[in-house]
Parts: structure tokens; sequence; C-alpha cells
């Protein structure tokens, strides 16, 4: 008989088919019992006489020196300043050499196959748990010199997300981060990269692929005596689609503890008077075809069909379908690609300011501009897209390569409120 343990680095055990469970208990119950009094005083003690306790340290001090050498040989983040993209588990995992990597994952259990030419394979939750405690183990063994990109990831966002000082401190003390003296030092390294241009682009960024900018108020709305004066600032990223590659990064200063802030003066902007559009210029000349794009429709009505036949009679025949989006999802052959975002630096000022909305725009042009790319669409939403186009109908500049969009929700919004004015004598409000 042949059993096969689960475990890959122990054999297989062979026995006779002949054998009863309950004689082989007996028979070992009586070998333990024999031998018991005459090993009692040869439990320290190998064959040749040699102390097995101190063996066993040995083989454990030895085993201890190997990893202390696989640590010492550890890189961490190799270039400073890294960003967010820089500090994701990709990168961290090439800083990993597989031996360590592996032996961390035998000895909590997540892995038992006994390879060392490369990283085993294991789920990507427990892949993240061997990667934080390999590099704690190198940041640990280094002294805090050699940083990683676990504790400059969680030292960076500790400090976003409360700016405390003294909670940094506490969890370097536990092995975990950086201290808050390199926080500080890596928010300034980040802040110089990010004012060393006029035109800041992502490193993400590709240069000639179509990009999208979306623009969109942040309110922070802070608790004030009065009520007034709290901060409202706009953000923006741009979304592009294709292989991920990063431009080459300037290198800064570790020294650098610092920063002046860069002047943020946003150059006032009077109109007395609103642009229009002008549609003489696109429809001079030109006939206009009345085209009819129903047939696109018809895949679409066809699933929508099938799938309220599949969801009637789906508990007549005992079959689970799933919502409307998971069967849609289940359908779809090809899986488009994710898209890369970058985030632009915050304009202090009110978005709906025609100050800030100028600065805006011009922002946009010189984006599009430095990625080389004739047009670039420019997303807001309904508070200020009404604005964004009457100045951008005016200026002949924001003319000529901004296309303005609004966002999917405010022109669902749009459309709601014009069905409800329509009907608005047959008893339908709008909100």
């Amino acid at each position: 008989m042949f059993h096969a343990s689960k475990n890959r680095n122990i054999g297989t055990l062979v026995y006779s088919a002949d054998l009863v469970a309950g004689e082989i208990a007996d028979h070992a119950m009586e070998i333990d019992q024999t031998d018991s009094d005459d090993d009692a005083n040869d439990d320290c003690y190998d064959e040749e006489g040699r102390n097995t306790e101190d063996m066993e340290a040995r083989q454990v001090f030895n085993v201890a020196m190997e990893v202390r050498g696989i640590l010492r040989d550890a890189k961490g983040v190799a270039d400073w300043s890294p960003n967010a993209t820089d500090l994701c588990l990709v990168n961290a995992l090439q800083s990993i050499p597989h031996q360590l990597f592996n032996f961390i994952a035998w000895i909590v259990g997540f892995s038992d196959e006994p390879e060392l030419q490369h990283k085993v394979n294991i789920p990507h939750d427990q892949c993240c748990k061997v990667a934080s405690i390999c590099q704690d183990l190198i940041h640990a063994e280094a002294k805090g010199r050699k940083q990683t990109h676990k504790s400059l990831a969680l030292g960076m966002t500790v400090r976003q997300l409360t700016g405390s000082r003294k909670l940094i401190d506490i969890l370097y003390g536990l092995g975990h981060t950086v201290s808050s003296d390199t926080v500080c030092t890596h928010d300034s390294a980040l802040a110089t990269l990010q004012s060393s241009d006029s035109v800041i682009i992502p490193r993400n960024a590709n240069v000639g692929m179509f990009s999208t900018i979306v623009w969109d108020n942040n309110d922070f709305i802070e608790e004030t005596v009065t009520g007034k004066g709290t901060t409202h600032v706009v953000n923006g990223i741009i979304i592009q689609k294709g292989t991920l590659s990063h431009r080459n990064k300037l290198i800064v200063s570790k020294k650098v503890r610092t920063i002046k802030a860069p002047a943020t003066n946003i150059e006032p902007y009077f109109s007395a008077k609103k642009g229009l559009p002008s549609l003489r210029q696109y429809v001079s000349g030109n006939d206009l075809e009345i085209h009819d794009d129903d047939f696109l429709q018809i895949t679409g009505r066809n699933l929508d069909l099938a799938f309220v036949i599949c969801r009637i009679f789906s508990t007549d025949i005992g079959c689970v379908v799933p919502g409307w989006t998971g069967f849609n999802t289940n359908l779809v052959q090809e899986i488009p690609a994710l898209s890369n975002i970058g985030y632009l630096p915050v304009i202090d000022n009110p978005a709906t300011d025609m100050a800030t909305i100028n600065a805006i725009l011009k922002k946009s042009v010189s984006i599009c501009e430095r990625i080389q790319i004739p047009e670039i669409v420019v997303v807001f939403d309904e508070a200020i897209y009404a604005k964004v186009q009457m100045l951008r109908w005016k200026e002949v500049e924001f003319n000529a390569c901004v296309v303005v969009r609004l966002g999917e929700f405010h022109t669902i919004m749009s459309f709601c409120s014009g069905i409800g004015k329509v009907f608005k004598d047959a008893g339908l409000k709008v909100g």
C-alpha cells in the first residue's frame, strides 16, 4: 500500500496491505516501553557521543547566519525620491531576494514547495503578508538605514491620513515605517520634484497618446467661527489608455528637508462680454446629413430580451442567473485594459471663479502641448461647465485644442431635468 502525504517535502509511505492498525499500535507501545529505560540517559547524545542540543543550536545558528547574509545583500528602494507609482507591490517583490521570500513563506506555512531558483507561487493576500515581513526584516537588519517600499509608503500614508508625528514614531519603533524625519524628507523631495517645472506632467503620462483631463472642486468645509473662510480648491487628474511607461525622474538630494512654497498667484480675469458659439463656421459649405444609428442598438436590445427570459424561467429549471450587470459581464469576450491615471497639482482657488477657470484652461492647453497631441478632452461638472464653455467660445487658444465635455452623471441629470420640464404640465415635478 502507498500513502502520499499532502506536504511535498515528505516522502511516500509504503506498507503491507495485510497489516492491521491495532497490531501496529500494540507493537509500537511494547517497543516504547522496552526502550524507554535504556534511552533515558542517552536522549541528549547521538551514536557518536555528540550532544544533540548543541548540534540543534548550531544548526539554527547556521541558518540564521545564512538568512542574515541574504538580508545584507537585499536592496531597498533604489532611486530617491519614489512616488506612489514606484511604491507598489510589484517593485517591492523585485527588491526581495527569492531565498528570503521562500524562507518566510515556508515558516508561516503558506507554501510547502521546496524551491530555491525563484519565488514560490502563493495567493495575493498571502504574498502581501510575506512581502511585509520580508521588508520589515530588511529594514531592521540595516538599523533603519535601508528604506523599503513598505516603510516609505506606510509612513507617508500615516502622515497624510493623520498628520501625527507621534504615531509615525511609534510605528518606527516597532520597525514598520521609517522615522518621522525621513517621512518629512520624502515629502519635501516630492514637493521639490513637483515644483521643478512650470507645467507639471505626471511621470506615467505617455507622450502622443489621447488624453482626458477631469477637473473637479474639492471643498473641505472645515469648522470656523463665522462659517466663512473655508478651503475651496480644484483637483485634476489625467486619464490615458495603453501601456504604462515612466519618464526619467529627477534625483533630489536626501539632505533637502524643507522647501519654499512656490507662488500660486492666479491672474484675475475680467470679461465684459460673454462668449457665444459661432455655428456658421462649422455648417457653412457643409451639407448636414441625418444619420440613422438604430442598428447599433439591435445587439443590446436582444441581450436585454435574453436576460429577461432567463430570469423568468430560471426558477423553473433550478438555475441561478446573476443580475443585469453580472449577466452582461459574463458575456464580454474582450476585457478592456486598465486606464492610467496621473494626478495634477492642486489649484488653490474656488472652482466657480472665472480666474480659476481661466487658469484651468491654460494648464490644460499647456499639458496638451507638452504631451504633443492636437486636442485634449476636458471634463467638468454641471456647476462650472457653462462658465467654461463661455470662456472657451471667446478665447481662440482654448477653442482650437480644448474639447469640453460634461460628466456622465451630470449629463444624465440634465436629461432628467429636461424631461421633467417637458412633462411638468402632466404632474411630473423636477426635484
